[in-house]
């Protein structure tokens, strides 16, 4: 598999704002990295903190529910994918908490890997890059955080609906 054009991110959320010039210094500390279909990116309580953006293919999030009784396999339904200019792995990168969730390649993916080093360094030299990167990850996360609580309610709903309570 051939290594994409980066600058297919242009268009990416997360570089929302940023002149060419600051795309492509950003980009040039990045890693491209290739994961084959399968591959775990990180698992769920990993140390890691690299921030990962799709540059082609899929990547799959999976959260550890729970483990069935009668034969001990844990349930870790995929529970987001993220694809082209896409993130993973942000909180790690800003909180330095273990991973919260198993990321994976559902296809052959391409992704840009920012180490949180190396974008530190960078920001020191360009501030004004590290402003708009941040207020584009809040964002990001705001937009995650409303479909959270939509799926939320539709699973309260649900539950209550099963139990015979009705609007």
């Amino acid at each position: 598999m051939k290594s994409p054009d980066v600058g297919i991110l242009q268009d990416c959320q997360l570089f929302e704002g940023l002149t060419k010039d600051e795309l492509d210094n950003l980009i040039g500390i990045c890693e491209m990295n290739q994961f084959t279909k399968g591959n775990i990116l990180f698992k769920e309580g990993d140390a890691s903190k690299n921030i990962y953006v799709v540059a082609e293919g899929r990547l799959g999030v999976r959260k550890h529910i729970i483990d069935k009784k009668d034969d001990n396999i844990p349930l870790a339904p995929v529970i987001a994918e993220q694809g082209v200019g896409e993130i993973v792995g942000e909180f790690s990168f800003f909180d330095g908490n273990p991973r919260s969730a198993e990321v994976f390649a559902m296809i052959d993916t391409w992704a840009l890997v920012l180490h949180p080093e190396t974008f530190r360094h960078f920001t020191n030299k360009c501030p004004k890059v590290s402003q708009k990167i941040t207020v584009n990850i809040i964002k990001i996360l705001i937009g995650r955080m409303r479909k959270t609580n939509e799926r939320l309610s539709i699973a309260l709903e649900w539950g209550w609906e099963v139990h015979g309570f009705v609007k």
